[in-house]
């Protein structure tokens, strides 16, 4: 059907959740490269995540090279100000310092430098002394403030007020805190517009003001793309939307593939009033069948949770459902026990490890330790997308860290003994106890002791040829002086490559490199920080998360490996299992609260009027719609049997029940037959 001729150069293709808008796309844009023979540098393709980027990349193998416009709206952005970095300094008013390109700060970095603000203004001024929040978890919630308000469209200096009058009761104290966050959020987006640095809300917003608006730009755009291909089109924020606006009505062909359900991300700032208000772009409609590869009982249990959930109609089922309901686990640990050996009986049964996927609603170790053990006894894969360690605790990273800690004996250490016990072992070779030795006298000066000292303390050739080795290397690093980026690498290629297994770490290396980089660029620009060697080991010894391996594994998601991820991730993934088990039904993690302490997605939305107070009958409202979104969504994507399970009692022993639990336990019969999906008979567990 997307091959036929249109009368109008725009076609929204509409298809609810699963009807394969994503594979069509993707179709439909190697037929443009194809067989139209478009060059691929005239197709803007935008999609809405990194992990949709994913599926994206796996099916890009073109028979003719050219650039690849392949963006989510964000990292589009960041291109645009590479190339038309000059018209920003001459337009916008606010940046000081004229550097050739803008400085990028990590979404790490932002989150570091936001946290150095939020502890001066609480050291200095007394802000934020009532939040009980650490300061790391109060940076993340503001600089989402500033991401969701530019995705929105709204001027930065209605962020406290709209925060003050749709979080707080308008009580004096709640007047002042929203003060002090609105005045810290200024502080921090002057002090980087100044110096030229920007995060992702700062580069939207640049973008938009100072970008979009210039003759010159809006030119060169439109002779650049000729062609879009917007995948999930009702995930677009307002400022997609004014993006998609001006291009599409000088576009030669537009394809905006789109889900009349709504979308399910406020978190990446959806509006889909504002795209029913705003977006007046002429265009002709496709409607996709609602075919795709589902079993028919589960879009009906779809149906019956909406009405038990949003209506409160209590109706049971009057037809089998592939699905089974087992919450007669009182203890959290009993319910991961009858996960565990459901997976077993589903291997047995003939069911491949890549047809089972697990959806846990928050991140669960006692679930991910049983998994590991089992995948162990039975040699298989468990493909965890959640499983974000923080950097340092990657044992190549922690090595390198050990290193530099070595050469540039910072004031603020916070290695210990046993990290240096660790290191010593891994370099020298060493059993524990003459590991702590060797730790010892380190710290005892802070400094390795001279080889022929060395010696003296241990006979063994071996460990003595690569002390001395280990000790010459700090000597010519600590005369090279080397930045700290190229420190890493060099380390990394000089004394750790020769070690086991070395290669399978690279990803973090680079990460741990291109982050310290990042660092150190930004710490140029600011250049009065104080003492940026002891900010940095503060930096990269604090939260900065190793997503890098995981979305390497993510990337080959469809391997032999049984899959645990989060309900919405697996969503958002464009990616369907045979069989999905959901764990901790009763957890009020499946229905994730919009408002949290210090900020609100839904007051920062364009089309929210300020002035209504956000109630809490809102937030339940606006919950239970997200929860109905989602098990379509889910549901949808699967082609055999759920599995649902749930404990009284959560993993912290309080005792836990929701709106999702109560509607399954009425639709649902416990126990009964099961549908055995390898060979199509109906066999009688006694569950």
């Amino acid at each position: 059907m997307l091959f036929n001729q249109f009368d109008k150069n725009c076609v929204m293709i509409e298809g609810k959740r699963a009807t394969g808008k994503t594979t069509l796309a993707i179709e439909k844009y190697h037929h443009m490269v194809g067989v139209e023979k478009i060059p691929s540098e005239e197709i803007l393709v935008l999609y809405m995540n990194r992990d949709q980027g994913l599926t994206w990349r796996a099916s890009m193998v073109l028979s003719q090279a050219g650039a690849l416009r392949h963006h989510t709206y964000s990292s589009f952005i960041q291109k645009e100000l590479n190339l038309y970095w000059p018209l920003i300094l001459k337009n916008c008013p606010f940046i000081k310092k004229g550097l050739l390109r803008p400085t990028y700060a990590s979404a790490d970095m932002a989150h570091f430098m936001m946290k150095l603000l939020v502890e001066h203004f609480r050291g200095k001024k007394g802000y934020l002394l009532d939040i009980n929040a650490p300061a790391h978890q109060i940076c993340r919630l503001l600089t989402s403030n500033i991401r969701q308000a530019a995705l929105s469209r709204i001027p930065f200096e209605e962020i406290g007020k709209r925060l003050s009058l749709g979080l707080g009761t308008g009580d004096l104290f709640e007047k002042q805190l929203f003060g002090e966050i609105e005045e810290i959020l200024q502080h921090y987006i002057d002090s980087f517009l100044e110096k030229g640095v920007l995060d992702e809300g700062l580069s939207i917003s640049i973008y938009h003001q100072y970008l979009l608006e210039e003759d010159t730009y809006q030119n060169s755009l439109k002779r650049r793309i000729k062609y879009l291909l917007i995948d999930n089109a009702e995930e677009a924020c307002p400022a997609e939307i004014d993006l998609l606006k001006l291009l599409i009505p000088h576009a030669e062909m537009s394809y905006l593939f789109y889900n009349p359900e709504g979308g399910s991300a406020v978190q990446y700032g959806a509006d889909l009033l504002y795209q029913v208000k705003h977006f007046d772009i002429e265009r002709e409609h496709v409607k996709l069948e609602d075919y795709f590869d589902h079993e028919e009982s589960l879009v009906k249990l779809a149906g019956l949770l909406e009405n038990a959930i949003l209506y409160e109609t209590k109706e049971n089922s009057n037809f089998f459902i592939s699905a089974d309901l087992d919450d007669s686990a009182q203890l959290h640990m009993e319910m991961v026990e009858k996960i565990i050996d459901k997976i077993e009986v589903l291997l047995e049964q003939g069911i491949e490890p890549h047809e089972i996927c697990i959806l846990s609603p928050e991140n669960d170790l006692l679930l991910r330790h049983e998994l590991k053990k089992l995948a162990a006894r039975k040699n298989l894969q468990v493909l965890d997308t959640e499983e974000r360690e923080k950097l340092v605790e990657n044992p190549f990273v922690h090595v390198l860290i050990l290193l530099a800690d070595i050469c540039y004996r910072p004031d603020n250490s916070q290695l210990t003994e046993d990290d240096y016990r660790i290191f010593f072992m891994n370099i020298l070779g060493t059993n524990p106890v003459k590991g702590a030795s060797i730790a010892r006298d380190f710290l005892k000066k802070r400094t390795l002791a001279d080889p022929i000292h060395f010696s003296r303390l241990h006979e063994e050739p071996q460990i003595q040829q690569r002390y001395q080795a280990l000790y010459h290397w700090v000597m010519q690093v600590v005369d090279q002086k080397p930045t700290m980026d190229e420190f890493f690498r060099k380390a990394y290629l000089e004394v750790l490559f020769k070690l086991p297994h070395a290669k399978d770490h690279m990803n973090s290396v680079i990460l741990l490199t291109d982050r310290t980089e990042n660092f150190f660029d930004i710490v140029k620009v600011f250049e009065h920080m104080k003492n940026p060697l002891e900010k940095f080991f503060d930096f990269i010894q604090g939260d900065l998360l190793d997503s890098s391996a995981a979305m390497d594994e993510i990337d080959g998601m469809d391997a032999s490996c049984i899959l645990l991820t989060t309900p919405f991730r697996y969503l958002m993934s464009n990616r369907r299992r045979k069989v999905q088990l959901w764990t901790d039904i009763r957890s009020r993690k499946w229905i994730n609260r919009i408002r949290k302490e210090l900020t609100n997605p839904q007051v920062l939305k364009n089309t929210w009027d300020m002035f209504t107070p956000y109630t809490e009958t809102i937030e339940e409202e606006l919950g239970k719609q997200q929860l109905i979104a989602l098990l379509h969504g889910l549901l949808k994507k699967c082609s055999g049997q759920v599995y649902i399970y749930s404990s009284s009692y959560s993993q912290q022993g309080y005792e836990q029940q929701n709106i999702l639990a109560e509607a399954l336990g009425e639709i649902l019969p416990k126990g009964g037959v099961l549908h055995d999906l390898s060979r199509g008979s109906n066999i009688d567990y006694g569950l």
